[in-house]
């Protein structure tokens, strides 16, 4: 019979009994050499901490300069207020939408004033809100802006206030049939959410044309 010592524990080998073992995962002999058991390694735990998103305080033309000109004037508002984290813009065009260039964050996205919008990405993208995105960067209420029917050139008519650039799907990807300003670059249209609305018109507005002037984009932490 043959014996070995296993971290310091003595082990009888073959048809003999075992007077001891070691516990599984602590070790085993290899080619005469005592060597650690691998142990699995941890999984790391889903981000479950608040996102935030806000509509912000100052309003743009669509000519943003593409999607990647609206992140960066999310990341300027959110960085002037002293906002944590990464910020990215909530538009879409044939280049991109939230669905394929955003985190589909596993906890809840809130407003600064810490009101909760929706508990996940999939909450977020289901066609209602929890609360309006009527808050800015700042906290501060958005009122004021947006397209009316007193301004017939420009908003067509079908308007209703409080629209934000947009042109994505309740679902969070690329609105068809509806109009992005040339990519965000300054074409003679665009499409609009709404800042009022809870439903999907939040994200899906009526007003597809708006020919010019200004109007604030949604921002979402990252």
């Amino acid at each position: 019979m043959m014996k070995a010592f296993v971290a310091g524990v003595l082990v009888a080998a073959g048809c003999g009994s075992v007077q001891d073992r070691p516990p599984i995962d602590a070790a085993f002999e290899e080619d005469g050499r005592t060597v650690d058991a691998p142990i699995d390694a941890p999984v790391d735990a889903p981000d479950l901490s608040p996102h935030l998103i806000f509509v912000t305080g100052s309003t743009f033309d669509c000519a943003l300069g593409g999607v990647a000109g609206g992140d960066a004037k999310c990341q300027a508002a959110a960085s002037a207020v002293g906002l944590p984290g990464t910020y990215k813009v909530w538009l879409a065009d044939a280049t991109g939408s939230p669905a394929t260039r955003m985190t589909h964050h596993a906890g809840p996205y809130r407003l600064v004033t810490t009101a909760v919008v929706a508990q996940s990405w999939d909450d977020l993208t289901d066609g209602t809100l929890m609360n309006k995105i009527d808050r800015t960067e700042s906290g501060l209420q958005l009122g004021g802006v947006g397209c009316n029917a007193s301004d017939p050139v420009r908003c067509h008519f079908i308007c209703e206030g409080g629209e934000v650039w947009s042109n994505v799907s309740a679902s969070g990807g690329r609105r068809m049939g509806a109009n992005d300003c040339a990519g965000w670059t300054g074409g003679a249209n665009a499409t609009a959410g709404n800042s009022d609305k809870v439903d999907a018109a939040w994200t899906v507005g009526i007003c597809t044309n708006i020919g010019s002037g200004s109007l604030p984009i949604f921002c979402v932490q990252q």
